[in-house]
């Protein structure tokens, strides 16, 4: 049973990720040093997008390039991790400071400044 084990009452029990007996704990199912997590609304709901990229540069013009796609959809910046299958460090902050200037009209700047205050 790939990340749920059977305890005495065979319920079924999910084990964390992170547990660290778990060979392929992965928070993303690829290496890329950032991953992004952009939602845009839908008919119903909403989605998400993901942008991924090895250098700071490829995951904002990633990151740019969802923004317009969706642009019809109001789409908003929710996380950007740096190594998120390592360090796992939340660099959504400064990726909005760096996008921002350059995407007004795109996206929805106040509350997309404030998607990731906790």
């Amino acid at each position: 049973m790939n990340k749920m084990e059977k305890d005495k009452n065979t319920k079924l029990t999910w084990v964390s990720p992170q547990d660290p007996g778990d060979e392929d704990n992965k928070l993303v199912p690829y290496d890329f040093k950032y991953h992004a997590e952009i939602m845009y609304e839908t008919q119903e709901s909403f989605n998400f997008d993901r942008a991924v990229g090895n250098t700071l540069e490829e995951i904002i013009k990633e990151i740019k390039g969802v923004l317009i796609y969706r642009k019809d959809r109001n789409p908003k910046i929710r996380t950007v991790l740096y190594d998120p299958n390592n360090e796992n460090i939340d660099i959504t902050r400064k990726i909005l400071t760096l996008i921002e200037p350059h995407t007004k009209g795109v996206n929805n700047g106040k509350e997309q400044t404030t998607a990731n205050d906790g």
